[in-house]
């Protein structure tokens, strides 16, 4: 994702990555898995402020030095039918 500078600081970020979230859990999903530049600090400090930690890099970016792959894993609630 990407915020532009003049609105960097207001939490954007983190109210995509809460929606983004959300809908992976709406999903079923279980862990998210994610990737960012080495050179991008505050998207790192941002995944880490959230949960994420990181992880091997996978698939195309195996072997990519400039790459950060992280991950969170999350509880599915048991899900009651009516």
């Amino acid at each position: 994702m990407y915020v532009r500078p003049e609105f960097r600081g207001r939490q954007i970020g983190a109210l995509v990555l809460t929606e983004l979230e959300t809908w992976a859990r709406e999903l079923g999903y279980a862990e998210y898995v994610l990737e960012t530049g080495r050179r991008q600090p505050a998207a790192i400090r941002l995944y880490e402020n959230c949960g994420y930690s990181l992880i091997p890099n996978y698939d195309q970016y195996s072997g990519v030095e400039s790459s950060i792959c992280m991950k969170k894993q999350v509880a599915l609630e048991d899900k009651v039918l009516a």
